[in-house]
C-alpha cells in the first residue's frame, strides 16, 4: 500500500520516523497508515506531501484515494 509514498521516501532517503515527525505525525499512527491497518487522513496526506516536497496526487493517486479524502 502507497507504493509511491515510499519511492518517494526511499528516493530521497527519508524514514518513515523522520517523515512523521516533521509531518506532525506520530509515527505509529504513520506506520499503520501505511501498512493499511489505519486511514490515512486528507490532512496527514496534505502535510506529508508537504513535507516531500510533491503534489498530494503523485503520492496518492486515485486508485488508493477515498472519495472523502479530497
Amino acid at each position: 500500500m502507497y507504493e509511491e509514498l515510499k519511492q518517494v521516501m526511499s528516493d530521497q532517503n527519508i524514514k518513515g520516523y523522520t517523515l512523521a515527525k516533521k509531518a506532525d505525525i506520530t509515527p505509529s499512527d504513520l506506520y499503520s497508515a501505511m501498512n493499511g491497518e489505519k486511514r490515512m487522513f486528507p490532512n496527514w496526506k496534505k502535510r506529508i506531501a508537504a513535507v516531500l516536497g510533491k503534489p498530494v496526487e503523485a503520492l496518492f493517486p486515485e486508485s488508493e484515494a477515498r472519495p472523502n479524502d479530497r
